[in-house]
């Protein structure tokens, strides 16, 4: 629609789209949902450390992290195919959007927990050294793409 740079052809563009008419989106909608919160994560942390030496100590640490209220997204308007074949047609619940209308809710959940374990050479004779490992394991109700294919009605 541009002509010789910043100009926009105004005559094209009314040719192809006259005043008045209206154009469906073919675009995602994003709705939102007004139970809508503000998703949160509390984090619980208990530690130990043993001095082994005068300049040797091992700890260990265990970290539990909570997330709550985690936003997924909802397709509301899932197609659907009239037949196996890939080529077939999608039929939507409502017409009126030809792509997906998602709507955020809060719904995730994720859980953490890790041990780090550590030894420590302190400061002496001109230096210091440590070695860490942390195993951890996590877990929740999403994939980490927040989205989720669900057929109902908006």
């Amino acid at each position: 629609m541009l002509v010789n740079g910043p100009t926009v052809n105004r005559a094209l563009l009314e040719t192809l789209y006259p005043p008045g008419s209206e154009v469906k989106n073919t675009g995602t909608v994003f709705l939102d949902s007004p139970d809508r919160r503000l998703p949160y994560t509390h984090q619980v942390s208990v530690g130990y450390e043993q001095q082994l030496g005068p300049t040797l100590s091992v700890s260990a640490d265990f970290v539990h992290a909570f997330g709550r209220d985690q936003f997924m997204s909802f397709d509301q308007n899932a197609g659907l195919r009239t037949t196996t074949s890939r080529t077939a047609p999608i039929i939507r619940p409502d017409p009126n959007f030809v792509g997906l209308v998602l709507v955020r809710e809060n719904q995730g959940r994720t859980d953490y927990d890790a041990l780090m374990m550590q030894v420590e050479k302190r400061f002496s004779q001109n230096y210091s050294a440590r070695v860490s490992y942390t195993l951890a394991h996590s877990r929740g109700n999403t994939s980490g793409m927040a989205f989720r294919r669900v057929r109902s009605s908006c």
